[in-house]
């Protein structure tokens, strides 16, 4: 059973009773429990399905408890971001295009759930940056630091590709686009 589920069975025990107080107002289990059905229902009708990953950037308010409970509801995971503090600091041109969470079944185990974030690179720098894709390990929610995952598009100061998106493939792969080379590349891992 899920936060969202417990929340909800609970809601009818507590009814009009305050689940929480925000700068002096109270928030009560029905008010919130309304709210949270109607995001979760406008979720769905974006498309959000169990399973899909979501960002929640949201400051520590009323919102951010109906946002997590809603996406919840969904079957969503939720990946909360307070805009208060970068989760991740990328260096500037560096064209952060395209992202994804790791959900294949090919790496290892620990690649699970990690970001891979694909750099653009840039044009307009004396010194160019990105032209890569970088790994991004997740530790119980929290970024770590960043690694460099596939490199060698940029060549001295040549860049012969410039990645743009990263997926996960059904079959566990990342696939790479790059639109300078009009290629995409499969990455694949094997033990042997």
């Amino acid at each position: 059973m899920n936060l969202a589920r417990m929340f909800a069975e609970s809601a009818p025990l507590y009814q009009s009773t305050p689940l929480f107080r925000y700068n002096g107002s109270a928030h009560a289990f029905d008010e919130v429990l309304a709210q949270t059905g109607r995001l979760a229902n406008a979720l769905r009708a974006r498309g959000v399905e169990r399973g899909d990953r979501i960002l929640l950037l949201a400051k520590n308010k009323p919102d951010w408890v109906i946002s997590m409970l809603g996406a919840l509801a969904v079957g969503a995971i939720v990946v909360p971001v307070n805009p208060a503090l970068p989760a991740v600091e990328i260096q500037a041109h560096s064209a952060t295009l395209g992202l994804t969470f790791y959900t294949g079944n090919m790496f290892p185990a620990e690649y699970y759930g990690d970001l891979f974030v694909g750099l653009h690179g840039s044009w307009n720098r004396s010194v160019p940056t990105g032209y890569k894709v970088i790994r991004i390990p997740m530790q119980g929610g929290r970024p770590g630091a960043q690694q460099d995952f596939a490199t060698g598009w940029l060549q001295g100061n040549r860049a012969w590709g410039r990645p743009v998106d990263v997926i996960t493939g059904k079959d566990g792969a990342l696939y790479v686009s790059d639109d300078r080379a009009g290629l995409i590349y499969r990455i694949s891992y094997s033990n042997r």
